[in-house]
C-alpha cells in the first residue's frame, strides 16, 4: 500500500510540484529513497499527444559550475552480484502493437540524441545505428562486429592507413586522396615479391 497518494481529476499544472529556489546550492528539490527501489508509471491510459515522462529545466536555469564536471542526468548504480545474475545500468524494453512510418520525426527509435536540435546519434527499433560524427574507439583491444556495416560517408582508418571516398567509390591505402579506384602509397607484396613503386589502379581491377 502506498504511503502517499495524491489525486486530482483535472490538474492544471500537475498534481505535485517541488521547487528549489537556488541553483547555487547542493540542496535536492526531491529525494526518493526506498528499499524496493522507485517505480514510476508515466501514464494510466492512452496518450493521444505529448510525452509520457518529461524531465526538464525551467527556462534560463542552467548548470553553472566553472571548474568541475557536471551532468544533467547522473546515474551511478552500486552492484555486488554473484552466481548467474545479470545487470543492466540502463534497460529500455519497448513493446508495440503497431508503429507509424516515422516520417514526422527521425524514424522510430529506441534511443536518439540531439545537440542544438541536430541529430548526432540514434538506434532505431530494428537495431540499426546512425551517427553523424566519426566512429572512434578509446580501446586498443580487438573487437568483433557481427552484422552488416552500412556507412553513409567516407571511411578513414588510422589517419589514412585505409581510406574510402564515398563520393567517388575510390579506396586509398596510405592516402586520404585516392586518385583511382585503388590507390596505394607504399610497398605491395604479392607472392613473395615486394613492389615499392607507388601504384594506382584504374577501374578495371
Amino acid at each position: 500500500t502506498p504511503s502517499l497518494i495524491i489525486s486530482q481529476a483535472t490538474p492544471a499544472n500537475g498534481i505535485l510540484q517541488l521547487n528549489s529556489t537556488s541553483i547555487t546550492t547542493t540542496i535536492q528539490a526531491l529525494t526518493l529513497k526506498g528499499t524496493g527501489g522507485i517505480y514510476l508509471k508515466g501514464i494510466q491510459s492512452d496518450l493521444a499527444a505529448g510525452n509520457s515522462v518529461t524531465i526538464d529545466s525551467s527556462s534560463g536555469i542552467e548548470l553553472t559550475d566553472s571548474d568541475a564536471k557536471q551532468s544533467w542526468l547522473y546515474i551511478e548504480p552500486k552492484v555486488r552480484q554473484t552466481g548467474t545474475a545479470a545487470f543492466d545500468a540502463i534497460y529500455a524494453s519497448a513493446a508495440y502493437e503497431s508503429l507509424g512510418d516515422g516520417s514526422t520525426g527521425e524514424g522510430n527509435n529506441m534511443l536518439r540524441f540531439t545537440y542544438d536540435n541536430n541529430n548526432i546519434f540514434r538506434i532505431d527499433t530494428l537495431g540499426n545505428l546512425y551517427a553523424s560524427g566519426s566512429f572512434k574507439s578509446d580501446s586498443t583491444a580487438s573487437s568483433t562486429f557481427a552484422g552488416d556495416l552500412d556507412i553513409e560517408g567516407d571511411v578513414n582508418i588510422g589517419g589514412g592507413d585505409l581510406y574510402v571516398d564515398a563520393s567517388s567509390g575510390r579506396v586509398g591505402i596510405g592516402t586520404t586522396g585516392p586518385s583511382s579506384k585503388l590507390d596505394v602509397v607504399g610497398s605491395i607484396e604479392q607472392d613473395g615479391e615486394t613492389y615499392t613503386t607507388t601504384l594506382s589502379y584504374g577501374s578495371n581491377i
